[in-house]
C-alpha cells in the first residue's frame, strides 16, 4: 500500500486539479439546473513547523511556521444540501514578501491575500 501511495505522489499528472476535474465539472452543471446557489467558502492555513527539508516549497506563515494557504468553496443550495466543490486554490506566501508588506489594515482591498 505504501509502494503506491509513493507512485501516485510521484506522478507528474497527480495534481489536484486533475484529480478533482471531473467532480468539479459536475458540480457546475448542477449549479445551472439549480436557481439559486449559495457559495459556502473558507480559508485554511496548513502549517508545518517540522525540519527545514521537510518544509521545502513551503512559504512563510508565521514566526516559527512555514506552510501553505488552501481557499476551498463548497456549492450548497437552500436546503442545505451540498452540490459539490468549486474549484480549490491552493498558495505559498513568497518569501521576499513575506513580512515585508505594510499592515493589512492599511493596503488596499486589492492588494490583499484575501482577494485571491
Amino acid at each position: 500500500m505504501v509502494k503506491v501511495a509513493y507512485c501516485f505522489f510521484n506522478n507528474a499528472k497527480a495534481v489536484p486539479e486533475h484529480i478533482l476535474a471531473r467532480h468539479i465539472n459536475a458540480t457546475w452543471s448542477l449549479t445551472r439546473v439549480v436557481p439559486i446557489v449559495r457559495a459556502v467558502q473558507d480559508t485554511t492555513i496548513l502549517i508545518n513547523w517540522a525540519h527545514p527539508v521537510v518544509t521545502h516549497g513551503l512559504g512563510g506563515l508565521s514566526d516559527s511556521g512555514r506552510g501553505l494557504i488552501c481557499h476551498s468553496t463548497l456549492a450548497v443550495i437552500l436546503e442545505r444540501l451540498p452540490l459539490g466543490w468549486f474549484p480549490q486554490r491552493n498558495w505559498v506566501r513568497d518569501e521576499e514578501m513575506f513580512g515585508a508588506l505594510p499592515s493589512n489594515k492599511k493596503r488596499p482591498i486589492g492588494d490583499k491575500e484575501s482577494i485571491k
